[in-house]
């Protein structure tokens, strides 16, 4: 058991659940009760530091300003109450001043408490190794300004990525937004796509790109191909291209490719869809067999 923070990670509105607002560090010893914080853990295991609206020094517990599931939709999925112990001088000792109990037990306490919390890394704020040989790290591990020799070995993270096509040619109505269909997997290693719809598998940054070619078997009728991703029903800023042609100019566009990318910050309940819309004189529109495409990558 760590001596200087206790974690909670239990749902509902119960004796420190997630839904509460105030927990208790009873098992953690402290020579002042600001020394408390609290940060939450998120699911792509960054923390994020929680603003504290009281602390009861008699009843040892912490308040927090809202709940930690009030932050946002498995936002947090844990937190942690964590001592903080300044490293300043607590105590000054004078040649020939009487000593104390009180400030003895403080010198001894606060040399105590900043190595248990440098120990126990309490408040995450990671390690500084120097000199080290044969180092395994688990878990995340964030490393800034590595020098190194001999073998460094760094998994591949296991980010989303989905790449999928369209199998068949598509008929389409004329100047009607319509979803792309989509039905030829080529990767979804997070199962994150079905029904034409890619559903992000964790919250965090994506790089999405689409497109489609559009003909007409009217020759030379084609006049209009527009595409755009859309998030929630909605397009994505910058997303919407086309690629037009007036029948008075007598162009030959018999088909069109349009494509489209953009890098956005999604979360579990944005669903992004690629969406077509084109327009000709006579004729039938139709996606052309194999001629689609969504690829997505989650960057962060």
């Amino acid at each position: 058991m760590a001596n200087s923070y206790i974690e909670y990670s239990t749902a509902g509105t119960g004796t420190n659940g997630m839904g509460q607002t105030t927990f208790s560090y009873s098992s953690v010893d402290v020579l002042n009760a600001n020394d408390i914080k609290v940060f939450g853990v998120k699911l792509d295991g960054t923390r994020e530091e929680l603003p504290i609206n009281s602390r009861d020094a008699s009843a040892k517990t912490v308040t927090l300003v809202q709940t930690p599931a009030a932050w946002a939709s498995n936002y947090i999925s844990k937190i942690r109450v964590y001592r903080q112990t300044t490293s300043n001088a607590l105590v000054d000792f004078v040649d020939g001043a009487r000593l104390t109990e009180s400030d003895l037990d403080t010198a001894y306490k606060q040399g105590l408490f900043v190595a248990q919390e440098v120990s126990e890394d309490a408040g995450q704020a990671g390690t500084q190794l120097t000199n080290v040989t044969d180092l395994t790290l688990s878990g995340t591990t964030t490393v800034v300004n590595l020098t190194a020799t001999g073998t460094v070995s760094i998994p591949t993270a296991n980010y989303a990525k989905a790449y999928v096509t369209n199998s068949g040619a598509q008929t389409l109505s004329a100047n009607t937004l319509t979803d792309v269909v989509l039905n030829d997997e080529q990767r979804d290693n997070a199962n994150a796509f079905a029904n034409n719809t890619f559903t992000p598998p964790v919250t965090g940054y994506y790089c999405i790109q689409g497109q489609v070619e559009v003909t007409c078997t009217d020759p030379n009728d084609l006049s209009h191909v527009e595409i755009q991703i859309d998030k929630s029903g909605s397009p994505m800023d910058g997303t919407i291209q086309s690629i037009s042609e007036t029948h008075a100019s007598n162009s030959n566009m018999t088909k069109a490719s349009v494509s489209t990318f953009v890098i956005e910050y999604l979360a579990t309940n944005q669903p992004i869809k690629l969406r077509v819309k084109a327009n000709c004189g006579a004729g039938t529109l139709q996606i052309v067999a194999q001629r689609a495409a969504l690829g997505i990558f989650q960057l962060a």
